[in-house]
């Protein structure tokens, strides 16, 4: 793949369609996990971070809970997977807000890493086509004095793949640990 992506299991998409149809007509979401490889981010599970105050409007993400489901699912995960961005639903066909860039701008400038936002937007109980957005810092005049740090968003599609999320994490495994065998021959 050329440029950013985001491959998804069909699996996480699927638990996030089911918690989004659960909480209409009101916002829903929560973290996305998996890894990434090159500038592709690969998400194989989606978590549910509730937020009991959520509107028909509004979703806000609690870092607490949030980071309390992520260190739940890194007990019964391989090491290499870990956040990768957030999600959340839209109970109406609305790309993100500039709130959603805004947080997603935000949560990219946290990390030395590429994240993903997720939309899921629905007409009546019906879902629609996702929308997905990919944020990486980019860094100009690396090693420099007057060195800057942006975050470029980029609108990208989603690409679903039926492999299974398990499956897909141990091969980044397999993957992660034959470089790091490479890495420690002399």
């Amino acid at each position: 793949m050329n440029g950013p992506s985001i491959v998804i299991a069909a699996e996480a998409l699927a638990a996030m369609h089911r918690a989004g149809e659960a909480a209409l007509p009101r916002e829903t979401g929560g973290i996305l996990a998996g890894f990434r490889s090159g500038e592709t981010i690969v998400v194989t599970r989606a978590l549910l971070v509730a937020d009991p105050a959520s509107t028909h409007v509004t979703y806000e993400l609690d870092q607490a809970r949030a980071k309390a489901a992520l260190d739940g699912l890194r007990a019964d995960a391989p090491p290499v997977v870990g956040f990768v961005g957030d999600w959340h639903t839209h109970p109406r066909d609305a790309p993100p807000s500039m709130l959603d860039l805004d947080s997603l701008t935000r949560s990219a400038g946290d990390t030395t890493d590429h994240v993903a936002l997720l939309v899921l937007p629905y007409t009546g109980a019906r879902p629609g086509p996702t929308y997905a957005r990919f944020a990486a810092v980019v860094v100009s005049r690396p090693g420099r004095a007057r060195s800057r740090r942006r975050v470029r968003i980029h609108d990208v599609g989603l690409l679903l793949t039926d492999i299974e999320a398990g499956a897909l994490e141990l091969e980044a495994q397999d993957t992660s640990e034959r470089a790091a065998a490479r890495l420690e021959r002399p």
